[in-house]
């Protein structure tokens, strides 16, 4: 524990205070002056770095010479620092005298104050003429007086009258004398003031360079012992400006040395003062070397002190002043810090001072990293600005202090860190924090990072988190001591809601524990209509209500529901910043029932166009639970045009998308399209497709038949318009549709419009009639087959269309989907849409196509229609009428499908006889064609001119039955030596091989 602190000044070096052997230089010194001429001027230099233990050597020598006997010495001690303020030799012969006890004649030496002298003088100056005017008088005076007998008489009278006067002067005085009355004093002063001028003149203190040299010489007469010296040591001149350090050489040079039995003694570090010269005269080194060899007789130097000198005086100074320092914390100040004793004594008074602050237990723990800290802060204040404000790079540099260090000019504290690092690698940030605040109350948050935390930089007190569990409990506990700070005190500032608000980011980022979360909750769950008052933004609140919900906390969510609804609801608030919470609610929250709460308010800022998100950004779940029935209502009575730059059409058209309206709504849209376009009177063929498209749009997604208003609203677009004449004084009436068609434009609008139409209502009269004249033209045939998929997609029943489909014959693959559909369907009682006499007209004309110009969408839709065996046999029995190489022209499937006709046929010379068809009925046929084509080869087989046939006929077969294959291996095997015996043993290892 700490008793008192060192004292930094000279003592008397011996045996139990010279901790340094600095006795040597002391007996050194006191040589160099016993051999010191006496009858001549002589200078010694004392160099050593400041603190090294000078003045304590020369306080040592004088102790030792001063009172000698033999030669007696007297001292005198000028610090050139402590006067460096005042002019140079006046301090200098004040201080000299004193020492040596020597009063100088003030009269003839002015050392204290300058010497005034009162002048007064008359206050006019009058001009020569005047002079010569009364010189002139007095000579007339004199003329007359012996030639004039009057003017004596006028002389006598004069006298009289100058007696008189002279008598009134002098009872004036004697009055202001005996009664010093005041206005005689009055009357004098004014006279003086007004005939005199008086002024001081000053005779200064002494400044010239002879006075200053006489001075010296009388008082080294004074003072110089009969048989000794005087010795002046001029103290501290390295410490001073250069420019007055260099005066003070100059003058001890030119004037004080010139002096005999004087020696000057000169304690100074000789690096400081080689830096003055050459900074004041603009000298080299060697100049600056040469100068001091000049100016020295002989010069003392006291070499650096050795680590191990540094640590054993340190050692022995903790002891006898019961500093109580560890000997680690004295090995570091040794080693890295203190180079001289005074090094020594400031630091282990400024360390004992900074342990003082924090407790002793503290203290006594983390006494080395203490050390370690203020030694950064002695020897390296930039490096300590950083690390006040980051106390976390001490040991995790970042890019910023690792560009400082790596600059040249901060080597040494790059140096001293990476020697010391083992002290505080492992030192917690909060201790290191306090350590830095020199306090038991501290702040364990980096004042670099607080002001990030102030700024809501989320990003740099993340980076500073980094994985650091540590750390991030630092942050957070500051944050919610915020909180409950500013929470007990019902503030609601600045601090309070950032704090909050950073929690929130950070939640984000690093996944707070539930106990966190708990805390929290503890803070702010009374607090929440404060909160919500206070915060203007609080998106980051309905975030954060998502994370607790995740964890079973829902109060934050159940709090800010109502709220926000509310707001909305409200003429006077923000809603901007509620409109933000509330999207970002539908962002978090996208299917949570309690959207169905922002119903009402979302009418409300609907209604005056004020909604904080559109109707398109919704869901389907959004737009259930959001949008009421009155809302649909309002946005289809405000429909009033049909473009896309109208709100409410895109809004209607995004409800029907997503099934949202209800047959009335649908029913109410063609009332408003009725009451847009009216009776379409003067309307272009342009205007009347721009609506048909906007209402193409919407008829798509309807799902209710709407009868007579469809109707109506088919034929006012379709049918008939009046043209108001230009020319004449009449009208004539346009057809749309007519129109089109003469211009090959907007086709794809009137059939789609047709295809929606018929989707609802099936109103054949109408859109077969209008599908008939645009397919007049062979153009528009894909557009048409491309909305009459649309039906097929739908399942919906062609037959009303079947007239117009089967006209088509471009046999085009859009075409080939469509008629498919209808050859395909059948109804709720499996009837088809096409008669029989229908299909044989179609098969015959598709075969006739396929035989023309085969191509594999073609052979595709024959092959699938064979699949059913109604269909099948229709087919086949058209395949059978074909030419044998028609037929092998069609497709396997085709070709397979007319094999029962083929064996149920009337000529059955003309199949046995086809050897093509008897392979593909081989390759192609089921197990019971197979069986009648055994019979065949067996026939064959049995007739020499056949024999081969037959032969061939078996290879072409992939798979015989047991029976058949037995019939045919006993017939081949019974036929040997044959002219191609080779054929018959293939046709009997192909048999054989099955058995395999």
């Amino acid at each position: 524990m700490l008793k008192k602190f060192i004292q930094d000044e000279e003592i008397q070096l011996d045996e139990q205070s010279d901790f340094l052997n600095s006795k040597v230089y002391v007996n050194s010194l006191r040589n160099m002056i016993e051999k010191a001429p006496l009858d001549k001027p002589f200078t010694i230099g004392l160099f050593g770095e400041w603190g090294s233990g000078k003045s304590s050597i020369i306080k040592t020598v004088r102790e030792q010479l001063e009172g000698g006997v033999e030669i007696i010495n007297r001292f005198a001690v000028f610090d050139a620092w402590k006067y460096s303020g005042d002019a140079f030799r006046r301090s200098f012969i004040l201080s000299v005298q004193d020492q040596l006890e020597v009063n100088l004649d003030k009269t003839e030496h002015n050392l204290y104050e300058n010497l005034t002298q009162r002048i007064s003088e008359l206050k006019w100056n009058l001009p020569k003429w005047i002079y010569y005017l009364f010189i002139g008088l007095i000579i007339t005076f004199i003329v007359s007086y012996f030639y004039f007998p009057n003017f004596k008489s006028f002389i006598k009278e004069l006298t009289i009258y100058s007696t008189l006067t002279g008598l009134a002067t002098f009872i004036i005085l004697l009055f202001k004398r005996l009664f010093k009355d005041e206005w005689v004093t009055k009357a004098l002063e004014f006279l003086s003031f007004t005939t005199l001028t008086k002024y001081d003149v000053e005779k200064p203190l002494m400044f010239s360079p002879e006075q200053f040299s006489k001075a010296f010489e009388e008082i080294l007469d004074k003072a110089k012992p009969i048989n000794g010296r005087v010795i002046i040591v001029i103290d501290n001149i390295d410490r001073c400006e250069k420019d007055y350090a260099c005066e003070l050489l100059g003058t001890i040079k030119g004037f004080l040395e010139q002096k005999e039995n004087v020696l000057f003694i000169l304690p100074v570090d000789d690096r400081a003062l080689r830096n003055h010269i050459k900074a004041s005269f603009n000298n080299t080194n060697r100049d600056a070397d040469e100068f001091l060899r000049k100016f020295f007789n002989v010069t003392l130097q006291i070499k650096p002190y050795s680590s191990v000198e540094i640590y054993e005086f340190a050692s022995r100074l903790n002891s006898k002043n019961e500093f109580g320092f560890k000997d680690e914390t004295i090995d570091l100040v040794s080693k890295e810090y203190a180079t001289n004793p005074r090094r020594i004594i400031q630091m282990f008074n400024n360390l004992a001072s900074e342990l003082i602050c924090f407790d002793e237990d503290f203290a006594e723990m983390y006494q080395i990293q203490i050390a370690k800290v203020l030694i950064l802060r002695e020897e390296f204040p930039d490096y300590f600005i950083l690390l006040s404000k980051n106390p976390y790079i001490l040991n995790e540099p970042t890019e910023l202090i690792s560009s400082f260090l790596e600059d040249e000019k901060n080597k040494e504290v790059k140096n001293f860190l990476n020697k010391t690092r083992v002290l505080t690698e492992n030192l917690k940030l909060e201790i290191l924090n306090k350590i830095l605040s020199n306090s038991n109350v501290f702040n364990s948050i980096p004042s670099e990072i607080q002001s990030y935390i102030d700024s809501l930089d989320v990003d740099k007190v993340s980076q500073f988190i980094g994985e650091d569990l540590e750390r991030k409990n630092v942050v957070v506990n500051y944050l919610i001591k915020n909180l409950e700070d500013y929470s007990n005190r019902n503030l609601f500032s600045m601090t309070f809601l950032n704090s909050l608000s950073l929690l929130i980011s950070l939640n984000e980022l690093q996944i707070f524990q539930e106990s966190v979360h708990t805390r929290i909750e503890e803070i702010i769950k009374p607090k929440l209509t404060e909160i919500f008052k206070h915060k203007v933004g609080y998106e980051d609140l309905v975030t954060y209500s998502k994370s607790l919900q995740s964890i079973s906390k829902n109060y934050l969510k159940n709090s800010l529901v109502p709220y926000i609804s509310e707001q909305l609801s409200l003429e006077e608030s923000d809603i901007v910043a509620h409109g933000n919470a509330f999207k970002k609610y539908l962002e978090l929250f996208p299917t949570d029932e309690s959207i169905k709460e922002f119903s009402e308010s979302y009418k409300v800022v609907y209604e005056v166009g004020l909604e904080p998100i559109s109707i398109l950004e919704l869901s389907s779940f959004q737009l259930k639970e959001l949008i009421t029935e009155e809302l649909k209502d309002l946005i289809i009575e405000h429909l009033t045009e049909l473009n896309n730059s109208s709100e409410e059409y895109k809004e209607i058209q995004f409800l029907l998308s997503n099934s949202q309206l209800s047959e009335a709504h649908e029913q109410a849209i063609i009332n408003r399209f009725l009451e847009i376009l009216q009776n379409l009177k003067d309307k272009s063929q342009k205007e009347i497709s721009g609506y048909l498209e906007y209402i193409n749009n919407l008829l798509q997604f309807f799902k209710y038949k709407h009868g007579e208003n469809l109707s109506s609203l088919y034929n006012l677009v379709i049918g008939d318009r009046e043209i108001t004449s230009t020319a004449y004084p009449y009208t004539s009436k346009k057809n749309f549709v007519d129109e089109i068609i003469d211009l090959n434009e907007s086709i794809a609008l009137i059939s789609s419009f047709c295809t929606n139409v018929y989707i609802l209502e099936s109103i054949d009269n109408l859109t077969v009639e209008t599908y008939s004249k645009i397919l007049l033209d062979d153009s528009s045939r894909d557009i048409v087959n491309a909305d009459f998929a649309k039906l097929v997609d739908l399942n919906l029943d062609l037959g009303l269309l079947k007239s117009i489909i089967l006209k088509d014959e471009s046999y085009k693959p859009s075409h080939f989907k469509v008629l498919r559909y209808l050859v395909l369907f059948r109804d709720n009682e499996g009837k088809g849409t096409l008669e029989e006499s229908e299909l044989k007209r179609l098969f015959s004309t598709l075969i006739l196509e396929y035989l023309a110009t085969p191509t594999e969408a073609l052979s595709l839709l024959l092959n699938e229609f064979t699949k059913e065996k109604k269909l099948r046999d229709i087919i086949s029995s058209i395949v059978v009428t074909q030419s044998d190489e028609q037929i092998l022209k069609l497709p396997d499937e085709v070709i397979k499908g007319s094999f029962d006709a083929f064996f149920e046929s009337d000529d059955l010379t003309r199949l046995e006889d086809n050897m093509q068809i008897l392979s593909s009925i081989g390759r192609l046929g089921n197990k019971g064609h197979i069986g009648k084509l055994v019979n065949i080869i067996l026939r064959k087989l049995l007739v020499e001119s056949s024999f081969y046939n037959g032969v061939e006929l078996i290879t072409q077969v992939e798979k015989f039955n047991n029976t058949d294959r037995g019939r045919l291996l006993r017939e081949l095997e019974n036929k040997t030596s044959l002219e191609h015996q080779f054929r018959v043993d293939n046709a009997l290892l192909h048999l054989r091989n099955m058995a395999n």
